[in-house]
This record gives C-alpha cells, structure tokens and sequence, in this order.
C-alpha cells in the first residue's frame, strides 16, 4: 500500500527553490566598488558596510525562508486536520495555529504536540537553530548582538555559526553563509521526511 503525503510535495520544492534563487540573485548582484553606496559609514547606533547588509541581508532572506516554510507545513496540517471538525472546533484549532508561529519555542511545541514530531530532533536543527540567532541580531540589532542575546548567552551560539563578531557587531562570512544555506536545506528536507503520510 502507498501512503499518501498529507503535505503537498511542492511545498518542500517551492522552499528549496527559493533558497536556489536567493543564493543565485545574491551571487549575481554586481559587486559594489564606488559611488554613494560603497565603503562603511557609522552612527552612534548602527554601522553600514555595504558589504556586510548585502551578506546580512542574503543570511536573513535565507533562515526566513526555512521559516516560512515550517509556518506554511503547520497551517497545511492543521487544515487537513480540521477539514471535517464543526466550527467549534475550528474556531479552537484557528487559536492553536496562530500561536503556533509567534516564535520557535511555539513552533517546537506545536509540532511535537500537533504534528506528531519534533523539529529540533530534525537534521540540520543544530545549526539551523544557530542561525535563527545571527537572524535575530541582524533583524532586530542591524547585524548587532542584542541584549536579551546577550543576557541570555546566545552570544555563544552565534559564534557556534561561523559567523565573526567584532565590537558585538556580526560579520557574515562566506563560510558562515555556506553554512546558512547548507542548514536551512538539510534542515527542510529533514522535515518534508518527518511529515505524516496517509
């Protein structure tokens, strides 16, 4: 007997492919030399390089994929799911789903105890998990590491990442960009192994 995906396959394609095209439209992007652009500027509260927001910019793009792909795996579960409960039901599952996405934690709980698995037992968690953190700083400190990292030691699993860290500022290497790519891909063909089949 076959058993049939409860996920659509395209899914798992469409976030590959995405990561493929982000990597492809950031190597093809001309490399700046001069011009208004160019070189590092500073202000009390932030730095520009460049350099570092084209690679900064590329690493958020990437983990943000990984992670809209997770949040869209979840709500297609959770509609297969409520497809034949009565509007009660639905109501309460539609909760559920909500808060299944506000951060990490909800999204681990919500697939251990919705989904029937767990995302940090995944392949490619450990890193991918490191790099939620540089995406952290970079969305929410400018490529800064912020204080709830810092008071809460994540610093240390930023630099797990390859990443270099200068005056609590990230620096985005190809090494630690390589890294990036490689986690958010094994991690979400890790997944797409773990969904349910039918």
């Amino acid at each position: 007997m076959t058993l049939l995906r409860r996920v659509p396959w395209d899914i798992t394609e469409e976030a590959l492919s995405l990561l493929n095209l982000t990597v492809a439209d950031f190597a093809s992007l001309p490399v700046v030399r001069g011009g208004r652009w160019c070189g590092t500027s500073a202000a009390k509260w932030a730095r520009f390089d460049a350099r570092q927001v084209r690679s900064q910019g590329q690493y958020l793009r990437i983990v943000s994929i990984a992670e809209a792909y997770v949040d869209t795996v979840s709500e297609t579960l959770f509609d297969k799911r409520v497809e034949t409960l009565e509007t009660f039901f639905r109501n309460l599952t539609a909760e559920v789903q909500e808060k299944a996405s506000s951060s990490w934690n909800d999204r681990k709980k919500c697939f251990e105890n919705h989904h029937g698995f767990a995302l940090n037992k995944c392949s490619g968690w450990a890193d991918f998990d490191r790099a939620i953190e540089v995406r952290n700083s970079i969305a929410h400190g400018l490529g800064v590491i912020t204080k709830k990292q810092l008071s809460s030691g994540k610093d240390a699993k930023i630099l797990q990442s390859k990443v270099k860290i200068s005056d609590g500022r990230i620096i985005v290497t190809a090494e630690s960009l390589s890294l990036c790519i490689n986690a958010c891909r094994v991690f979400i063909r890790s997944v797409d192994d773990h969904l349910p089949r039918q």
